[in-house]
Parts: structure tokens; C-alpha cells; sequence
């Protein structure tokens, strides 16, 4: 099982990419908004799950692990496949999606390509225990996903920005919630200088 890669970015498509891994090129499966921010030649790090078929084998890539055991989570639920779970990972971050079932909103999961309502139905029905136990662990992780985004479109090195990230973490004692992305992308700019 690959969990993660790290390496160079050869190759961006609209929902993939390739990386370079000491020579060898992975084609990755990655969201549209990750792929766009993404840049040939810059150095990355993505969180994989590994999907092995009869007729292929398939890597998934996220910024975080977070977003990579969700992805995992979503896998459990008959009727979603990788293609549907990339879909709702593109649509939403983790803790809104983990909102919606929570909250039984099957109008907005309905909002998601691939989702129809009974879908939805089954999203809620499945999940909705396994995502209230990690709800709030969830919630609090989505800062570290965007603070991630806002670093890397800085031209941080995601290896760099997530060592800023878990400084700031460890500085704040993982109590964001009072916290604005803004205050904490200063802290991480602060720590990274360091």
C-alpha cells in the first residue's frame, strides 16, 4: 500500500497530475482545485490511498491525511466509488460534508455530481455515527488543510508549510477556533522564518 509520495510535480491535468519519485512517474488522481494549484517543477508531498481493481491499480492523492482518511471513510459506503468520493472531496472539505450527514442535509449532498438522493439517503444512514465521533476532530483539522492551500500558493514546498503548520499547532495547543486563517497564516509565515 503507497500512503504517501513525495517528489517533483512533471505533469498537471485537470483532475490528475504526475509525480516524479526518484525517476518514477505516478500518475496520481487529484482534485480539480488541488491540480490547479499545483505546479510543474515544484516539489510536493500527497497523502495517497491505493485502490487496486482486477483491470488497474489507482493511486488518490490529498494535501493532507486528513483529507485522505475521509476519502477512505467515504470508500465504506456502498454506491461511492473513488470517482464519487474525489467528486464530494472536490464539492466540499471534509468537515462540511461531515456537517451535512451530521445534520442530515441531503439537499446538500444532492449538490455534489454523481450524488443522487438515494446516495445521500445512504451517505446519512452509513456514516452518520462514524462522522459524529470525529466531527469535531474534523472541524478542527480544516484550518491545517487551508493554511496548507494559502502556503503552497505562496511557494512554500508542502514539506516546508506542513513543519510551519505543526508549529503552529504545537504553539497553539490545536485551539484554532478562535482563529482566522489571516492570523494564522501570519503565525506560519512567522514560524517558516525561523
Amino acid at each position: 500500500m503507497i500512503a504517501s509520495l513525495t517528489g517533483t510535480i512533471e505533469s498537471t491535468h485537470v483532475n490528475r497530475l504526475v509525480l516524479n519519485v526518484n525517476g518514477v512517474g505516478y500518475l496520481v488522481h487529484v482534485t480539480p482545485v488541488f491540480a490547479s494549484q499545483s505546479r510543474v517543477g515544484a516539489q510536493t508531498t500527497l497523502h495517497t490511498t491505493q485502490i487496486v481493481r482486477e483491470d488497474s491499480i489507482s493511486l488518490y492523492g490529498f494535501a493532507d491525511a486528513t483529507a485522505r482518511d475521509f476519502f477512505e471513510v467515504l470508500l465504506t459506503v456502498s454506491g461511492v466509488g473513488p470517482k464519487v468520493a474525489l467528486s464530494m472531496l472536490s464539492s466540499f472539505t471534509p468537515s462540511e460534508i461531515a456537517t451535512a450527514i451530521t445534520s442530515e442535509k441531503t439537499q446538500t449532498l444532492e449538490k455534489i455530481p454523481g450524488i443522487g438522493k438515494k446516495v445521500a439517503s445512504r451517505l446519512i444512514l452509513e456514516l452518520k455515527d462514524k462522522v459524529k465521533t470525529s466531527s469535531a476532530k474534523t472541524k478542527n483539522e480544516a484550518w491545517s488543510e487551508q493554511l496548507l492551500t494559502a502556503l503552497t500558493g505562496l511557494g512554500y514546498k508542502s514539506k516546508d508549510a506542513e513543519v510551519a503548520i505543526e508549529r503552529v499547532r504545537k504553539t497553539l495547543k490545536n485551539n484554532v477556533a478562535d482563529k482566522d486563517l489571516s492570523e494564522l497564516l501570519k503565525m506560519a509565515l512567522t514560524s517558516a522564518s525561523e
